[in-house]
């Protein structure tokens, strides 16, 4: 055989190949959209629970946030500096502010987060503290009531309260936070 057509019968495969691919790919991810705009909103809360408890969150649908459990596995690391250094390669975009001050023999830290998580904006407030006066790269998490309102475009969003990691609060970003001025 001549090697232009053996060339030609492998291009073709690989093609026909790719052609079946997106075929099935289109038609599966059809039917994951159908699933899930048929499913309760229930089912699809539990569904989303799942995939994000094992990384310490869970979906507020009262809110439309998410936000850290008090029970986090984050918790037991306390805060590094290190974790805002290596934000922006795990995909964050934060503006930070961190506020130390000593107060009894311990050195506080009452750190304020906002920006990007990922495809979410959000905001985060943590209080910790060292043992040490003046160690401010490893402190421990101190479990307080937080409360704070994130606002977007000067309209102040439902505000997150309670007990838990660092309290974030996460929110989608919807496709009409996206238009052009």
């Amino acid at each position: 055989m001549d090697v232009k057509i053996i060339f030609y019968i492998i291009l073709a495969l690989i093609l026909l190949l790719s052609v079946t691919f997106a075929v099935i790919w289109i038609i599966r991810k059809r039917n994951s959209r159908r699933k899930v705009c048929e499913m309760q909103m229930s089912q699809k809360v539990r569904l989303l629970n799942g995939l994000t408890e094992p990384s310490g969150f869970i979906y507020d649908t009262h809110w439309d946030v998410f936000t850290s459990r008090t029970d986090a596995w984050q918790r037991k690391f306390g805060y590094e500096m290190l974790f805002d250094r290596i934000a922006a390669g795990v995909n964050m975009v934060l503006d930070t502010w961190p506020v130390y001050f000593d107060y009894e023999g311990r050195t506080w830290l009452i750190e304020f987060w906002k920006g990007q998580y990922g495809i979410n904006t959000g905001a985060e407030t943590g209080i910790y503290h060292a043992d040490h006066l003046n160690r401010r790269d490893k402190l421990t998490y101190q479990l307080c009531h937080l409360h704070f309102c994130l606002c977007r475009c000067a309209e102040a969003e439902s505000p997150a309260a309670g007990l838990g990691h660092a309290l974030p609060y996460c929110r989608m970003v919807m496709p009409e936070d996206h238009r052009p001025p």
